[in-house]
């Protein structure tokens, strides 16, 4: 994760770098900061103790954030520590082709499953969790 993910080619989405303790993520073709990840130092590696979503995304009335935990997975797994785990692809996205929504997202042509946003938890004192 220390080393990031420099864009090389237009299918590149996303521009990662790390400045110690914080695991930055943009978007390569318009330098727009989507996702800032603190980690803390273990002893297998590091632990995300806090990660926050770019405001304006957050702010949108489709903002799941369900959703974006389950993509900000698959960006850290896919794209920096080489693993193959699929992309989820919200229920609400409609493609006229299979992998258009990934391509646009990621760059990427992994599997897809698909994510149903699921209403929040609530607690019982009625509060959402």
């Amino acid at each position: 994760m220390r080393d990031g993910l420099i864009p090389r080619a237009m299918e590149d989405k996303w521009f990662i770098y790390f400045e110690e303790p914080h695991l930055f993520l943009h978007r390569s073709w318009t330098g727009q900061p989507v996702y800032r990840l603190t980690l803390e130092p273990t002893l297998h590696g590091a632990k995300v103790t806090e990660a926050l979503w770019a405001s304006d995304l957050a702010a949108r009335a489709d903002a799941d954030v369900q959703y974006q935990s389950k993509l900000l997975d698959f960006l850290l797994s896919n794209l920096l520590l080489g693993q193959a785990k699929p992309f989820p692809v919200r229920a609400d996205v409609t493609e006229p082709l299979p992998g258009i929504f990934q391509h646009h997202v990621s760059g990427t042509g992994y599997r897809q499953v698909s994510h149903s946003a699921s209403p929040p938890e609530i607690g019982d004192q009625g509060k959402e969790k």
